[in-house]
């Protein structure tokens, strides 16, 4: 019996041997364009965008997740909806904040890009005059005296 279970697993080896076995290689992601390192935006006026453009060694589609990260560390948290290469800044941001993308593809490992600073700026003040002085003052011979008057707003 002994006998007969070797000659059988030796059979099953050798016919096993003939039979090719491929090992592929896993795809590789490769970031081609990091997000910018840092973008300035300002408060009440944000408007922008954050940007990855990657590929896989085997050509195989890429798809992305962009994630908000309380500093320049890359452990964030996913940004619902944030599902594509390029990612809109969100125009209700008041602080500076910090975001990375993860590139994945089919059979590869994930690859995250460099982590991107959006920092927002106060908004400049605007002077707008509402009230300009007249344009002719009339002074009599030594009184000269004339009161000038302007108005403004600072917003």
């Amino acid at each position: 019996m002994k006998t007969k279970l070797l000659c059988l697993m030796i059979a099953l080896c050798i016919i096993l041997s003939f039979i090719p076995v491929s090992a592929e290689e896993a795809p590789a992601i490769t970031i081609i364009t990091q997000p910018a390192a840092e973008t300035v935006v300002t408060k009440g006026e944000v408007s922008g965008k954050l940007y990855v453009s990657a590929s896989a060694s085997d050509g195989s589609e890429l798809s992305y997740q962009w994630y908000e990260t309380p500093g320049s560390n890359r452990l964030g948290e996913e940004i619902p909806g944030a599902t594509s290469a390029e990612f809109i800044i969100p125009a209700d941001i008041t602080r500076t904040k910090f975001y990375f993308s993860e590139v994945r593809a089919k059979g590869a490992a994930p690859v995250r890009t460099e982590v991107a600073r959006v920092v927002v700026k106060e908004p400049r003040n605007v002077i707008t005059i509402t009230q300009q002085p007249e344009k002719i003052i009339t002074v009599k011979y030594k009184k000269v005296g004339a009161l000038l008057a302007v108005r403004a707003k600072n917003t």
